[in-house]
């Protein structure tokens, strides 16, 4: 029996080992949500896989469904992290935050077109800027802000309003710097109101 081959793109938000040489992946796609895929063979060093399906990189992926779950036929890296940001330890660290809350929020297969939609500007947009250590910190509030938005853990207050899905700007990141404290008790509010 033919299985139908699903092409999408998306995030590669987390990777685990599987057996000898298979891996696990969470992958948030625009259409499918968070899905669940398991890779054969992706630890040999003779994969061809391995290097497009690296932990928080952006990669057009083809995935079969299984009976349990997901499997990665094929893959191809569109945006690899730590490629573009080895030298920043900065960045690195505000998108490992940022993609560890994708795993801890976002419940599975369910779709969230916005949510995926921002994602991809903001890490095109950070693409597109080198920032400072403290626009760093600003980026990151600003995307945590955005992905509790997105998932319905909506903003309480006026002044942090302006942040929420308006595209990313140095100006945006300026403003940030003054409403810092107020969006870490708005953030720190949502998260435990997720209750997870």
């Amino acid at each position: 029996m033919a299985h139908h081959v699903y092409n999408t793109e998306g995030f590669i938000v987390e990777s685990a080992p599987r057996g000898e040489a298979n891996k696990m992946y969470l992958i948030f796609t625009e259409e499918l949500g968070m899905v669940r895929a398991t890779a054969q063979g992706v630890r040999f060093l003779k994969s061809k896989l391995r290097f497009a399906l690296q932990d928080m990189s952006y990669a057009r992926v083809s995935l079969v469904r299984g009976k349990d779950m997901w499997r990665v036929t094929n893959a191809r890296a569109e945006w690899n992290v730590y490629k573009q940001y080895k030298d920043n330890k900065d960045v690195l660290f505000a998108l490992a935050q940022i993609f560890a809350l994708l795993r801890r929020l976002i419940p599975g297969e369910e779709k969230n077109e916005a949510l995926f939609r921002y994602l991809y500007d903001a890490c095109m947009f950070l693409e597109s800027k080198e920032l400072l250590p403290e626009e760093v910190k600003s980026y990151e509030r600003i995307v945590v802000l955005n992905i509790l938005h997105y998932l319905g853990y909506g903003v309480s207050t006026q002044e942090l309003a302006v942040f929420i899905d308006v595209p990313l700007s140095t100006e945006l990141l300026e403003k940030m710097i003054k409403e810092k404290t107020k969006a870490l008790q708005e953030i720190n509010r949502s998260l435990k109101e997720t209750q997870l």
